[in-house]
């Protein structure tokens, strides 16, 4: 049996299910290469199962998954990752691996960043359009394509929530700051008047944490706070209908 277990995005979101699932299992992994999972969390856990968790690097989630296979048809193997676990693309191959060689594979759900940043905006989850990532510039490779999701849900009248693109060298999202110049420069590309420097947007570092911080601004705005690193999300609204004004109203002022 293969154990696909989400902690969450908070210190303790991890089910009393998928606890009981990592202590009969003969051994529990923990990856960060997807989303960040922090060491306290991952101590915590480790009290709470009585054993200790093995990290698995990056080669053994996509090179390597068939190893991880290979012993869960064996054994009882569970791996605990951030968030929900069926949200990774990463994490989805890997259940497709399992089941292809007839490996019973259970999910232990958790906390996502995607229902979080929905909730503490106080937007209506179900005007949510397309989600997309802003993924990080190299020399040869700089995705604007992002826009067009936006363009999509603006023309509809719904709101954008745009990831930012993870680093798990270091153990976090890429910068707000460099989101936003990466915004302006796809605008410069698109030029259809969606993001300016007076566009008002909402952005989220840490939901589910201590630090968590959520700042709705304009977006000259959000280029001078001084938010922390950490796993993040920016969302581009639509036009907010009167509860959602009331209730971005009494959770931002």
């Amino acid at each position: 049996m293969l154990y696909l277990i989400g902690a969450g995005i908070g210190e303790s979101d991890i089910s009393i299910g998928s606890i009981e699932a990592c202590r009969s299992a003969s051994k529990v992994y923990y990856e960060k290469y997807t989303s960040l999972i922090s060491e306290s969390k991952v101590r915590l856990i480790s009290d709470r199962i009585g054993k200790e968790l093995v990290e698995l690097p990056r080669s053994s989630l996509e090179e390597e998954s068939s190893k991880i296979i290979k012993e869960a048809k064996d054994a009882d193997i569970a791996i605990i990752l951030s968030g929900d676990p069926m949200i990774a693309t990463t994490h989805k191959i890997l259940f497709i691996g399992a089941k292809k060689e007839g490996v019973k594979v259970k999910i232990g759900h958790s906390s996502s960043i995607l229902t979080a940043a929905m909730g503490e905006s106080g937007l209506d989850f179900y005007r949510f359009g397309k989600v997309a990532t802003i993924s990080r510039w190299t020399d040869s490779y700089k995705p604007v394509s992002f826009y067009e999701s936006i363009a999509a849900n603006q023309s509809n009248n719904l709101h954008t929530l745009l990831l930012l693109d993870y680093e798990p060298e270091a153990g976090s999202s890429m910068q707000l700051t460099e989101a936003l110049r990466i915004l302006l420069e796809a605008e410069n590309h698109y030029g259809k008047g969606l993001i300016h420097p007076g566009t008002k947007m909402f952005a989220m570092v840490n939901l589910g944490a201590e630090k968590q911080q959520k700042l709705y601004a304009s977006m000259s705005e959000l280029e001078k706070s001084n938010i922390e690193k950490g796993p993040a999300c920016i969302i581009i609204p639509a036009k907010l209908s009167d509860i959602e004004e009331e209730a971005v109203s009494s959770m931002f002022y």
